[in-house]
């Protein structure tokens, strides 16, 4: 796993854990075998570090340790702070947690760096690079590395040109060969050295624009392919209702954007479009949610600290100007602090004129009269919009309580209000929905009850495969995941049991093949053995929870048998007869009576295997 893999991992990893959203348990277990994968990786790595360093192979080690992907890199990417909270995580979903990597190795990785910091160390992973033939790419590493290191001796210098020289060449090999294998990671590499800055000798332009050229259009085509991807997780997140993980889906997607560029008529458009347009107004509606809740704030806070009439009047259409409605206590709040200015207002009024007494009085009542229809009007409008997404998340999850308990406190408050038409509507909105969901409760019941007598009555595998076919027609009907905890609660029964019926049928089957070869290995002409493989057959037709199929195969091969049998006695008796008649040869009174008693004796063998067959 490159580096860039390993960061973007911890970054989802410290996404999930900074987030109070609940995780599917899928998305847990894969972010889980990735770490575990990449630490098991890089702990492979260490290991091999650890045996050359324990051989006195300090040189070769480090060259070990700094091949691409760098392992103190990757070491110092995997060792993020949230790695013990992030097991917490996966225990408590009882997950494996991840194996930390081991700390002692990673020591003496440094302690390696250490020794081989200087010249001497440089000069050393040369030499060790040149005997074996290392990478043209890593040796010049080395060498600049050197350059740096002992600036003052012009071998370096002179050593590095031709190195790179030569190199050069070879990137022209690799590049076209990276072509022809659309290898995007190893076009990334080459692109990203050949527009390094750290050459000595010139660059063909035309070299770096190729490799550009080429990793730009393998990556657009590559990035393309994610986005097609991506576009339908994008959908059936958008079909579940799954905000988070569209969320997540999203940031990536339009990531890649920037990279393929798509025009607005793009099919991945169509596909992607519905769930991006969802996103956006998930985000306005929490955008918007933000602004009241802040504009509620501030109007709670100016009325702490007094503030004048108009201001609260500017607050007021602040916090309502959606058709949001205002907290009871708030809202008396606000009318009792408006109230009392508007007859602060109309006392200094009346100390004039007597006239602007009554306009003030006047208007005092207006006011408060407009302020409480104000408040109840938004509060039923609020009340409306907080039961509409009620009832929309009900119909989703199959959960009423919140829809049944919201309903109860609105009938505590004003009459007014738990009486306005629109309230009643939805109030028989809930009703026919409690109806449909008993109906669907109902129908999920019976699946499973179904699905657990046949379970239970169950002789064959394919009686099972019906029990598990009603238990996923109760799962499609499941909207929660207490629904859904009483469906795989049955269906790990049913698993259970076909795991044993397929183990039971196994041996039988087994122990059948066994008998089969045996009986066909058994003498043509001589009785010996049919006795006691079919003493066998009738024991295995005898036992207990077999599939039909199976006991029927076994009942085959038992009167197979007894045909053998019965062939083999009806020759032998023959043959004695034969040799009978035969020895009588010359004996005319006793040749008449043997052959006599052959006939006879023929006569009824064939009448036995008449009746036999009748």
């Amino acid at each position: 796993m490159m580096l860039d893999d390993i960061n973007d991992l911890v970054e989802e990893i410290q996404q999930i854990l900074s987030s109070e959203t609940q995780v599917p348990e899928e998305e847990l277990m894969d972010l889980a075998a990735r770490l575990e994968e990449a630490v098991s990786g890089v702990s492979k790595r260490l290991r091999q570090v650890e045996l050359l360093l324990s051989q006195g192979l300090r040189s070769e080690a480090i060259d070990l340790a700094e091949r691409e992907p760098n392992l103190n890199e990757l070491i110092t990417a995997l060792d993020f702070p949230e790695f013990e909270a992030w097991n917490e995580r996966l225990e408590q979903s009882e997950i494996s947690p991840v194996r930390s990597l081991p700390s002692d190795l990673a020591a003496e990785l440094n302690d390696a760096y250490s020794a081989v910091s200087s010249v001497e160390g440089l000069l050393n992973r040369f030499r060790v690079q040149s005997l074996s033939r290392a990478p043209m790419a890593e040796r010049i590493k080395t060498l600049r590395l050197l350059g740096a290191k002992d600036p003052d001796n012009p071998v370096w210098e002179k050593d590095l040109l031709e190195f790179e020289r030569t190199r050069l060449e070879e990137l022209k090999s690799q590049l076209e060969q990276a072509v022809r294998a659309t290898d995007l990671e190893q076009l990334a590499m080459l692109d990203r050295e050949l527009a390094s800055t750290d050459w000595r000798v010139k660059v063909p332009s035309s070299l770096q624009k190729q490799a550009a050229d080429a990793h730009r259009s393998l990556r657009r085509t590559s990035s393309r392919k994610e986005m097609e991807t991506i576009s339908y997780q994008l959908s059936d997140a958008f079909a579940d209702f799954d905000l988070q993980t569209a969320r997540q889906l999203r940031q990536r997607f339009d990531a890649l954007c920037q990279i393929v560029n798509l025009p607005p008529n793009d099919g991945i458009i169509d596909v992607a479009g519905p769930a991006l347009e969802w996103i956006d107004h998930e985000n306005e509606k929490e955008r918007i949610a933000a602004e009241h809740a802040q504009a509620v704030q501030d109007l709670e806070s100016a009325l702490e600290h007094n503030a004048k009439l108009d201001e609260l009047q500017r607050l007021y259409h602040q916090a309502t100007r959606r058709e949001h409605i205002l907290p009871q206590q708030l809202e008396a709040r606000l009318a009792d602090r408006m109230e009392t200015l508007q007859t602060q207002a109309s006392r200094k009024q009346t100390a004039i004129i007597a006239a602007s007494m009554l306009a003030g009085i006047t208007l005092v009542v207006a006011v408060s009269l407009f302020v409480r229809q104000i408040g109840i009007r938004s509060e039923i409008d609020g009340h409306v919009t907080q039961l509409n997404q009620l009832l929309q998340e009900a119909q989703k999850s199959g959960v009423l309580e919140p829809v049944t308990g919201y309903l109860a406190r609105v009938d505590e408050g004003r009459p007014v209000v738990a009486g306005a038409p629109e309230i009643q509507g939805l109030r028989q909105q809930l009703e026919s929905l409690q109806i449909a969901e008993a109906g669907r409760l109902s129908q999920i019941s019976e699946l499973i009850h179904t699905a657990d007598g046949l379970s239970k009555s169950a002789t064959t595998v394919e009686q099972l495969s019906e029990a598990d076919e009603a238990l996923r027609k109760a799962n499609s009907l499941t909207k929660n995941a207490s629904e859904k905890s009483n469906i795989i609660s049955s269906q790990s029964r049913i698993k259970e049991k076909q795991r044993c019926k397929n183990q039971i049928d196994q041996a039988y089957g087994d122990s059948l093949a066994e008998l089969t070869d045996q009986a066909a290995n058994l003498p043509p002409d001589r009785l010996d053995g049919y006795t006691e493989i079919l003493a066998q057959v009738s024991e295995l037709i005898s036992r207990k929870g077999v599939s039909p199929p199976l006991k029927i195969s076994a009942e085959a091969l038992q009167v197979k048998l007894d045909q053998q049998r019965s062939m083999i006695s009806r020759n032998l008796e023959i043959a004695r007869d034969l040799t009978a008649v035969t020895e009588s040869v010359g004996g005319l009174t006793k040749y008449e009576t043997e052959l006599r008693d052959m006939v006879k004796s023929q006569a009824e063998l064939s009448e036995r295997k008449v009746l036999i067959r009748c």
